[in-house]
């Protein structure tokens, strides 16, 4: 029954119903404040993003079955804050034959949601060192996606013997708690291989470089020229508040010889090498369903190695990451018009009215699904655009609530009648960000001013 009520007690206050859900929440509140102990307030059971403390407890919990102590004094209450890792550019260093060196900036970058949870801003900024820079916000205990930065456009001669690689990263942190790395390795041919190279040091408060590797450091792989000047070498990091490395070493992980071709992997159904026509079209429909995971890999390297055109190329450049992104579907769409594959006539949309009420942060299935798809076709703006990289997840994180500010913001500015008052009304007594009744109405006000 706590857990029923607590949720509630969060959800009427997402709602935007207006004062008398207010007024219930409130009355849900001091229940439990006057009868249930300090339990309800205990925050390793809130909602992530409803972490709220109440001023000095002034007690203390004790017994692992006890409630926590009386409440002491007050003063409000403050929303768990979020620490931002940012990275202003990045270089990598190849050092081959006698002392020789070729140094070369990042030539193209996305993320890679195939670790952490949090998306990369503007992580072509990372690209020039000119103090605009990529960044990802993060909560305590939150990691975020690798940055993969490729096709750095080294040319080194075939005949060369490479020596060293080192990554130069200047990075730096914003916030009230510590970012680390979270990952730091390379990339040869589209795989992430070789060792764990993230540090335990903490960000700085001002950019400054960090170096990786060295002249004599090839990070636990053995790659030759041509891997070098593929555009699909490079790098990928991710960073983290709080927790721990996602390996625990530097030392190699995946001993692998950068040259020797990857065994295929054969989708099933299929006697091995390259799948036929009807076997890439079942992974594409999986790979639409899923949206990320094993078989939208299967469909990734399916789709490289049949090869149709440049779309396929630069899917080979960015590799098999996992998630089924725009450079994906390109690559989809290719494979088809080479193979004369009808194209499915796209779904239908759902309706804004159909999308159901409330979803908040932590929310999961189709209706946030539903609404992420909007959110990504509405682009509002560039938390929008950051939503897109990683699809429809059907699961309401951070950069869905984002993107759900931002849409919010955007219907209040534009005021195209009545209800996108109540919202902007709304906003000021409840949390930004939730799918509510209010945003819901303003929302479908402001898309039918533009019919």
């Amino acid at each position: 029954m706590t857990q029923q009520l607590r949720r509630k007690f969060f959800r009427m206050l997402a709602d935007e119903r207006g004062s008398q859900n207010a007024k219930s929440a409130v009355g849900i509140l001091f229940f439990f404040i006057f009868v249930g102990g300090g339990a309800f307030l205990n925050s390793s059971s809130l909602p992530l993003s409803y972490n709220i403390a109440f001023g000095d407890s002034g007690g203390t919990s004790s017994g692992s079955g006890g409630g926590g102590g009386g409440g002491g004094g007050g003063g409000g209450y403050s929303y768990s804050p979020k620490t931002k890792a940012r990275i202003d550019y990045l270089r990598l260093t190849v050092h081959y034959d006698n002392g020789k060196i070729q140094t070369k900036p990042l030539g193209s970058v996305s993320n890679d949601v195939s670790v952490g949870g949090t998306g990369w801003l503007y992580p072509e900024n990372a690209g020039i060192e000119d103090g605009n820079r990529s960044a990802a916000e993060m909560q305590f205990g939150e990691s975020s996606y690798y940055i993969r930065a490729l096709n750095f456009g080294f040319a080194i001669p075939k005949s060369s013997t490479i020596k060293g690689i080192t990554l130069d990263l200047k990075r730096s942190a914003e916030g009230p708690d510590s970012i680390k790395d979270y990952s730091v390795r390379l990339v040869v041919g589209g795989k992430i291989v070789g060792g764990e190279y993230a540090k335990e040091e903490p960000w700085p408060a001002q950019d400054e470089f960090r170096s990786y590797g060295n002249g004599s450091d090839l990070w636990g792989t053995q790659p030759v020229p041509s891997d070098i000047n593929n555009g699909s070498f490079g790098v990928v990091i991710a960073a983290r508040n709080g927790g721990v490395r996602l390996n625990s070493s530097a030392q190699p992980l995946i001993q692998v010889a950068a040259t020797q071709p990857a065994s295929p992997t054969t989708p099933a159904g299929t006697a091995g090498g390259a799948p036929e026509e009807t076997d890439i079209e079942t992974l594409i429909q999986r790979a639409q369903k899923e949206k990320r995971g094993k078989n939208v890999k299967l469909l990734q390297g399916a789709l490289i190695r049949a090869a149709s055109g440049p779309a396929a190329g630069e899917l080979a450049a960015a590799g098999a990451t996992g998630y089924y992104g725009p450079v994906t579907q390109r690559a989809v769409a290719e494979w088809r018009s080479a193979n004369g594959t009808p194209v499915p006539a796209p779904a239908t949309q759902k309706d804004p009215a159909m999308i159901k009420t409330p979803l908040i942060r932590g929310d999961a299935g189709e209706d946030v699904r539903a609404l992420q798809e909007l959110l990504i076709k509405w682009n509002t703006g560039p938390e929008a655009r950051a939503l897109a990289t990683t699809g429809a997840t059907g699961i309401y994180g951070p950069p869905t609530e984002r993107t759900v500010e931002e849409l919010q913001e955007a219907v209040v500015q534009a005021v195209k009648g009545p209800q996108a008052w109540r919202l902007a009304s709304a906003l000021l007594r409840y949390a930004k960000g939730s799918w509510g009744d209010a945003t819901k109405a303003a929302v479908i006000e402001y898309l039918g001013s533009l019919r």
